[in-house]
């Protein structure tokens, strides 16, 4: 049998509990005054040293291993059994004297199946002397509590993975359902709801540092004639791609929103008006090249911007409605029109 070097014991079993299984080995070994105390493991075809008790000359170390099937091994036969072993002396018995753990002078042996809830088998425990021994009723209770310890530990591990899978599971449908709830489902951008968390947080970090962000609200031009003659598939297919454009024109850590119908608008942080305007400028130009011949919808349309930056003691409804008030001005002089606070 191959018991090699010590190896990481397998993460299924937690580092806490790997511990305290050591501990308990231990104490057995020294109780019942063996040199040998362990808790083997099934590992898909492998049976393994899981632990080891910390007796002098112990030849078994963690992570040693053997094919289980027809390995010979006494816990084979306690696994396959599902019950008590007790070989008094191997050497005395034709069932066992060929038995591997001869090989290390381990000649009689006491082992009990550790199973988990579902009544599988995790592996065994048992205690190995080199001498001959019929180990006694005692010795049998204080391994049966051990076990029944063991076995507690693998029900309460097994509870805790399906009770952090569920917390899992809640936290990601939580994220979901609050992504859904903050989300246009056409576009994918923040809807308006959101808007004024984002807001107050940029404000909250403008008076902190003093950095700059600015807000602009964009209103599509002819979005209703898309509507009227290619079909209101076509004008979700407009506000999408227009919806793109603000993303490729924009930073990972602004804030672009669909505000209503064909109205967007976008949070650029560490950004000052003439920032906005040369974003406002690059999406007008990006819109243009992205046209896809004559019978593009997109051609038929534009974009008019309002641009307002942050002044002493504004709320978020008053930045809103100083930006809508500065785009209605860029609509009333013609398509594609950009107008900003710094034009006052």
């Amino acid at each position: 049998m191959s018991f090699g070097s010590e190896n990481d014991i397998a993460s299924a079993v937690p580092e806490d509990l790997v511990e305290k299984w050591q501990g308990s080995v231990n104490v057995l070994a020294n109780i019942v005054n063996v040199p040998v105390a362990l808790v083997m493991r099934l590992s898909g075809p492998e049976i393994e040293v899981f632990i080891s008790s910390n007796t002098e000359g112990n030849p078994y170390h963690p992570g040693g291993s053997e094919h289980f099937e027809g390995s010979g091994l006494y816990c084979e036969t306690v696994i396959k059994n599902r019950g008590r072993l007790l070989v008094p002396n191997a050497l005395k018995d034709e069932k066992w004297f060929r038995n591997p753990d001869i090989k290390l002078g381990m000649i009689s042996c006491l082992g009990f199946p550790i199973l988990y809830p579902d009544g599988t088998p995790f592996g065994t425990i048992c205690v190995l002397d080199r001498e001959e021994n019929h180990f006694g009723e005692w010795v049998e209770r204080l391994m049966e509590q051990f076990r029944h310890l063991f076995e507690l530990h693998l029900a309460l591990q097994q509870k805790n993975g399906k009770l952090k899978e569920s917390l899992e599971e809640i936290s990601r449908l939580s994220s979901e359902l609050e992504k859904a709830a903050n989300t246009d489902p056409l576009t994918g951008l923040y809807n308006r709801r959101i808007f004024n968390e984002i807001f107050e947080r940029e404000r909250s970090r403008h008076g902190r540092t003093g950095s700059h962000f600015c807000i602009i609200m964009g209103d599509l031009d002819g979005f209703k004639k898309i509507n009227d003659t290619y079909g209101h598939s076509a004008g979700d297919q407009v506000l999408i791609k227009v919806a793109r454009i603000l993303e490729e024109s924009s930073r990972i850590h602004d804030y672009l929103f669909r505000w209503g119908g064909d109205e967007f608008l976008a949070l650029l942080t560490d950004t000052t008006i003439e920032g906005g305007i040369s974003f406002a400028e690059k999406v007008l130009d990006e819109l243009t090249n992205s046209i896809e011949g004559p019978d593009d919808p997109l051609g038929e349309i534009s974009i008019c911007f309002g641009i307002t930056g942050l002044m002493p003691g504004d709320e978020a409804d008053g930045v809103i409605a100083r930006c809508d008030k500065l785009l209605y001005e860029s609509k009333s002089c013609g398509r594609g029109r950009i107008s900003s606070m710094e034009d006052r």
